[in-house]
């Protein structure tokens, strides 16, 4: 067994316990400051707009992390250090679940285990939490608009550490699965008191953010057109998009007139706009940017990779325009992760199925690549679009399911640890022949929408 780390970046939508509207910017700021008061939790301000955000969280062995609001301020995000089983990482999530669950109760807020708000419409201004980093939308009206659509609506990202050799297999297997991932998982069907067009909404949202981005620059997200070749090939597609801001330190800063990022990692020394400090800034690509941009593509899954210190963007580029990047990044890239980003917020109960899931499938990859080569890339391209409106009731992807399963399953099995028996739902939704999007339109026609927000509370007790 290769000795891997999980992490978890699990947002769950705050509500008010009373009514089931999604919480203000007064009630989670409340929060924030009541939780701080704790010996190994510290307030966390934005330096640009020197509000509180989110708090720093130290663990007992001294690491320490941040957990906050995501785009919306009802949006909390769960982000924790990463674990080597799923065991610990379901501990130490429930761990901090109910701690905040704690510090929430006198203000009577819960949190909901389903994907999106079920009353509150996404498109409020006030919800935008007051993060520096949404300043940077400005530029772009069309991103600054439709990036609201995720005021509401949550999700259960997974990264899991991986090897340079196993990069492009893994994107492209993930990436290609997408369709089938979706049918499993969807969860974002009820919302603003009524049933929604597609099963997973969240990946419907993001198709009609980047319509924005008109015709001449490259809509990125979903699935590729096509597979990977290389790293390098991935370095391209990921280096063609727009580039929407950049950080030095805490400061943040983007350009008036929008730049693809080869563009900017090419350009030396540059005049930018601090969104930070409200002032012009002159700024020099390096390294660092190459490590942040590799963050700003939305597709299936993606890597996350740190190049080390040592390594300048000089030798970066030099190795890219030689064909030569494998031989750079393979011994010198310090941390690396593939971030699977399809999967909205899952039942409590079924908290551990998505990175069971993801887990399961790299573990097994080979076997999941071979699937992938049953088809046609194309073919994976149109699933996604079917299973995206429609996850389960898609008679053709019910196959694909059931070999999916069986290939996770025996990949975590490989790791004799039991950890196969976090993808029991899953089973059971393949036995059903129902995603949870489908039973959620089922619960909110039977009982309507109090009962459903109440049954999808969740409790620690």
């Amino acid at each position: 067994m290769k000795q891997r780390t999980i992490g978890l970046e699990y947002e769950f939508c705050a509500i008010y316990l009373e009514n089931g509207r999604a919480i203000n910017r007064d009630t989670i700021k409340s929060i924030w400051r009541d939780w701080s008061k704790q010996p190994h939790v510290e307030l966390y301000f934005d330096k640009g707009t020197q509000q509180p955000v989110g708090i720093n969280y130290t663990m007992e062995d001294g690491r320490s992390f941040v957990i906050n609001t995501d785009g919306g301020v009802c949006l909390v995000e769960f982000s924790s250090l990463p674990f080597a089983t799923l065991l610990e990482c379901k501990q130490n999530l429930e761990k901090l679940v109910h701690e905040f669950l704690q510090v929430a109760a006198p203000y009577g807020v819960g949190l909901l285990s389903h994907a999106v708000q079920p009353k509150t419409p996404w498109a409020y201004p006030d919800l935008k939490t007051e993060k520096t980093w949404y300043r940077s939308f400005g530029i772009m009206p069309y991103f600054q608009m439709w990036h609201s659509q995720f005021h509401t609506i949550a999700a259960h990202q997974v990264c899991i550490g991986i090897s340079y050799d196993e990069i492009v297999d893994n994107i492209n297997t993930m990436c290609a699965l997408g369709g089938v991932t979706i049918a499993l998982f969807a969860n974002s069907s009820v919302f603003e008191h009524e049933i929604g067009e597609y099963h997973e909404e969240r990946e419907y949202r993001w198709e009609r953010m980047v319509k924005g981005y008109g015709d001449t620059v490259k809509r990125i997200q979903g699935i590729p057109e096509k597979p990977f070749t290389s790293f390098r090939d991935y370095l391209e597609y990921n280096w063609s998009i727009l580039l929407p801001a950049g950080f030095r330190g805490k400061d943040l800063f983007n350009f008036k007139n929008p730049k693809t990022i080869v563009e900017y990692l090419r350009g030396g020394e540059q005049s930018a706009w601090n969104l930070t400090t409200s002032e012009p800034l002159s700024v020099v690509p390096d390294i660092t940017d190459v490590n942040m941009f590799n963050m700003y593509l939305w597709i299936q899954a993606r890597p996350k990779l740190y190049f080390k210190d040592s390594v300048t963007l000089k030798q970066v580029l030099e190795a890219y325009d030689t064909n030569d990047i494998d031989t750079l990044a393979k011994d010198n890239i310090a941390n690396l992760y593939v971030e699977n980003r399809n999967i909205a917020a899952q039942p409590w109960e079924d908290i551990m199925t998505a990175p069971a899931y993801c887990l399961g499938l790299l573990e097994n990859i080979q076997k999941a690549k071979e699937l992938v080569a049953t088809k046609e890339w194309s073919y994976w391209v149109e699933l996604r679009q079917k299973t995206t409106k429609s996850s389960m009731e898609v008679p053709e992807v019910i196959p694909f399911v059931e070999q999916v399963l069986e290939i996770a399953k025996e990949g975590l099995q490989k790791r004799g640890l039991g950890e196969e028996e976090y993808l029991e739902p899953l089973f059971k939704r393949l036995e059903k022949r129902e995603s949870p999007a489908m039973k959620a339109i089922k619960d909110y026609n039977e009982s309507g929408l109090e009962s459903f927000i109440k049954s999808r509370t969740i409790s620690l007790q």
